[in-house]
């Protein structure tokens, strides 16, 4: 089934991010522009939001959608044409990812299906292998170093990493914390998983609906290495950072805060987030989180500044995203972009322009003798002796007008003293 796309534009260049509604819509937005520059899906119906969505390969080109109904639908990226793969496939969609040849999906009862695609890519192949991973799974992520491992967890199920090549049993099977103060069993509801980067898929950090963030190595123990209570209300997402030393976390009131992996405590906060953050996803190869849920905005940070990048209006309310890597900003060997090394030989150039156009400009000055020092001695005396006659000048003249404004009242003094002698005599 091929349904035509409401809007598209040509794709540029640019940083961008696939957003999928709650009504069945996937825009595109451009992370530069901060706009929507495409749109597709069928008229708005509630049953076709898509749940879970992921890109098929490296190139970027098709999108897969995991809808509310079971149905698997592909988006091509380049055209927006829709392409209905299964109509009923899976039911809840609480894992959907591509890696290694095959495609993984996991519904909310625990069911997860690998299955391997057509070989023009154009629709679903075999199923390699079936297993009901968890009884009420509620995650499901792949691996980071190794494209055969997944990871599970739910309610009442803790975590658990499997290994796609041999799924009789888990390879890591998670044990529950020690009881409670009150020798209570602490509830188990996983919510969040994230493989940390850099450490073999052998670290991973996990979010509960009950508050907890744990950190569990899988070479060491079933137990975390540590289990705080780290907000105060539900983790409902979780995206590690590319170096390995931190994790982004969203709860359900809109609280995206910045956790170090080493400790678990929180270290900063992204904010402008509001309503429950459904999904955060890590730019693979720069400092950006993009996060979306149900304030119906995408939103797009820098993790290393703490400062928002971009802030766009969706109109719905957003369930998954999917951060491509393509676009004109690139990394280069040392850490910093492509688009910021170029503004900075503009920059540089700028400059030397600036400082050529100095120097011309004071080639063409005239240029200022300096005077002689007999000159400047005579010349600072006569100022010197300018200024003290000017000096006793203005004295001799304030002390002839005082005594010409004292003279009238003396005269007026000595008549009234003569008069009174006249008139005594």
């Amino acid at each position: 089934h091929t349904h035509t796309h409401i809007t598209h534009h040509t794709r540029q260049a640019i940083m961008r991010v696939y957003v999928c509604g709650d009504t069945g819509l996937t825009k595109q937005v451009a992370v530069e522009k901060k706009q929507v520059v495409a749109t597709w899906g069928d008229a708005q119906k509630l049953e076709q939001g898509v749940l879970a969505c992921t890109f098929l390969g490296d190139s970027e080109q098709q999108l897969l959608l995991g809808r509310r109904d079971g149905s698997l639908a592909s988006c091509n990226t380049d055209t927006g044409v829709t392409t209905v793969w299964a109509e009923k496939y899976c039911s809840g969609y609480k894992g959907l990812f591509y890696r290694g040849g095959l495609l993984a999906s996991c519904s909310e009862d625990g069911k997860a299906v690998f299955q391997r695609l057509a070989d023009d890519a154009s629709g679903l192949g075999d199923v390699v292998a079936e297993k009901t991973v968890s009884p009420h799974c509620a995650r499901m992520v792949p691996g980071v170093a190794k494209a055969n491992y997944f990871a599970t967890g739910g309610k009442d199920c803790d975590l658990r990493v499997w290994d796609v090549e041999n799924l009789a049993e888990p390879i890591f099977k998670a044990k529950n914390v020690k009881n409670d103060r009150l020798d209570l069993t602490v509830p188990v509801h996983v919510t969040a998983i994230s493989f940390v980067p850099d450490s073999g898929d052998a670290l991973l950090m996990v979010g509960s609906a009950h508050r907890f963030l744990r950190l569990y190595d899988t070479r060491v123990k079933p137990r975390p290495i540590y289990s705080v209570e780290y907000t105060e209300h539900p983790i409902m997402s979780m995206a590690a950072t590319r170096d390995g030393k931190q994790v982004i976390v969203g709860d359900s009131v809109g609280t995206v805060s910045i956790a170090d992996v080493a400790t678990g405590r929180q270290v900063g906060r992204l904010k402008g987030f509001a309503g429950s953050c459904r999904s955060l996803q890590c730019h693979p190869t720069l400092p950006y989180v993009a996060a979306c849920g149900l304030d119906r905005h995408l939103h797009v940070f820098d993790y290393t500044k703490r400062k928002s990048v971009a802030k766009v209006y969706l109109k719905q309310r957003l369930n998954c995203l999917a951060f491509a890597k393509e676009g004109e900003v690139k990394v280069d060997g040392s850490g910093s972009s492509a688009s910021d090394a170029a503004a900075k030989d503009a920059s540089a150039a700028a400059e030397e322009d600036n400082e050529k156009n100095d120097d011309e400009l004071w080639a063409s000055l005239e240029v200022a003798k300096d005077v002689a020092p007999s000159d400047a001695s005579s010349t600072s005396k006569a100022s010197s002796a300018k200024s003290s006659s000017a000096k006793t000048s203005s004295a001799k003249s304030s002390s002839s007008a005082k005594a010409s404004s004292v003279r009238p009242a003396d005269e007026d003094e000595a008549s009234t003293k003569k008069k009174s002698r006249k008139s005594k005599a």
